[in-house]
């Protein structure tokens, strides 16, 4: 019997599976021993993803993406030295800026032999957010950012704790199809006056996440910007997904806002602080301009209200009801976390959702899924007796139609602090 003959074109095929099923890309590597053809497309999946100055510490998010290849910049500098190909691979980079980075030439020159990037992270790691985005003289990682920037391949950017950042420079992503921004992200000027030329066409969006006050002004500012023919520079109008944090009720303004420039939106996740019962009134509201198109709709509520009959859950079960005209909704999502461990869930109306969504008005409904977080439990605890108890005492209607999805666990613990989060970030 005559061997079997497979083109390359399958063998890739065969790797990038592995490389999908394998985390920790073992399989992938020892592919890459077997010739020198394995080799080369083996290394595109193995330097494709790249992380420096990321720790655990840092990013406990991250951490959980072996498939990344983690290093410091010297250790980068080292490998791009010695196997120079290296830089021709790279299509995801997330880079933790630190101090000794700064006046480091060497690092940004290398950076600039990256062609073909398509996603890019920027945190600033450094003390006191030292490191000046707007600063144009003895900055040596600024060209290298622009460089990224200039590239058109470059489709996600993402940027945190970023101090100074100038809003202009992203009049050279022409490609740009989704922005996260997260953290205490500043606006600036340059020192130096930079000749900027207004783009010839808008950059379409597809993904928007905004993960904190500051992220919501650095996109009010997108938004403001225009191009040569005067139209909008960020164009919303294919935005399918949006991710927000609403921190203050200024962001659920601004939210409303971008709501109305997005005629395409589907799906939104808001992960909300409230601290005041003003911001749980304004959530109808906010997503009323997106009501006719919006599919999926996640919300993460942490509540800093007394535990009455006025928190959080039950206010915002009556925003919902605001809902009920006119959406096409398909599946929602709350998760809600108990801060206060006195918070009874037998005596807790819970039933406010049930009634609600029970209602013809949300026939489009096909799921409605509630994920309950309290410092009460532990992550050995079996909840199966209390989900089924408030299932048949509070769900009926969603229960009986089978359409509720109700969990119960702590709240996430963060590993930097060994503190209970209530969410995984948004940011990763």
């Amino acid at each position: 019997m005559s061997a079997l003959a497979l083109t390359l074109d399958i063998v890739e095929e065969f790797i990038d599976a592995l490389a999908r099923d394998d985390p920790n890309l073992s399989s992938t590597k020892a592919c890459s021993l077997v010739c020198q053809e394995f080799h080369v497309i083996c290394k595109k999946r193995i330097f494709a993803s790249i992380a420096l100055n990321n720790s655990s510490a840092r990013s406990p998010t991250l951490a959980k993406f072996k498939w990344i290849q983690k290093g410091s910049s010297s250790q980068f500098l080292r490998l791009v030295d010695s196997s120079p190909y290296v830089v021709n691979h790279i299509r995801h980079l997330r880079y933790h800026i630190v101090e000794e980075d700064l006046n480091h030439g060497a690092l940004a020159q290398s950076f600039q032999k990256i062609t073909g990037l398509q996603s890019l992270s920027l945190w600033d790691d450094t003390e006191q957010r030292s490191y000046k985005w707007n600063v144009t003289i003895d900055n040596a990682l600024r060209p290298a950012f622009l460089h990224f920037f200039n590239l058109p391949t470059l489709t996600d950017l993402q940027l945190r704790n970023i101090n100074g950042f100038v809003i202009a420079d992203l009049e050279l992503c022409a490609n740009l199809r989704r922005i996260a921004c997260a953290g205490d992200l500043t606006i600036g000027e340059p020192e130096v006056p930079l000749n900027s030329v207004l783009p010839e066409s808008p950059t379409c969006l597809q993904g928007l996440t905004i993960a904190s006050s500051g992220g919501h002004e650095v996109v009010r500012h997108m938004c403001s910007m225009k191009c040569r023919d005067g139209t909008p520079f960020i164009d919303l109008s294919g935005l399918t997904a949006l991710d927000v944090r609403l921190i203050v009720p200024k962001d659920i303004s601004h939210t409303r806002d971008i709501c109305r420039r997005c005629p395409t939106l589907t799906s939104l996740r808001s992960t909300c602080f409230w601290r005041d019962a003003s911001m749980v009134d304004g959530l109808a509201d906010m997503l009323k301009p997106a009501l006719q198109t919006l599919r999926h709709l996640r919300i993460d509520t942490i509540s800093f209200l007394p535990s009455t009959a006025a928190d959080t859950f039950f206010l915002l079960a009556d925003e919902v009801k605001k809902m009920e005209n006119k959406n096409i909704i398909e599946d929602i999502t709350v998760t809600v976390l108990l801060f206060n461990p006195g918070w009874d869930l037998k005596s807790a109306e819970w039933g406010q959702f049930d009634r609600v969504l029970g209602e013809p008005s949300w026939s489009n409904l096909q799921q409605f899924s509630l994920f309950i977080k309290s410092y009460q439990f532990t992550t050995d605890d079996d909840h199966s007796v209390q989900i089924s108890s408030m299932t048949n005492k509070h769900f009926p209607r969603l229960s009986s139609s089978g359409k509720l999805n109700l969990q119960m666990s702590p709240p996430t613990v963060d590993p930097r602090t060994g503190i209970y989060n209530p969410f995984e970030y948004m940011f990763t």
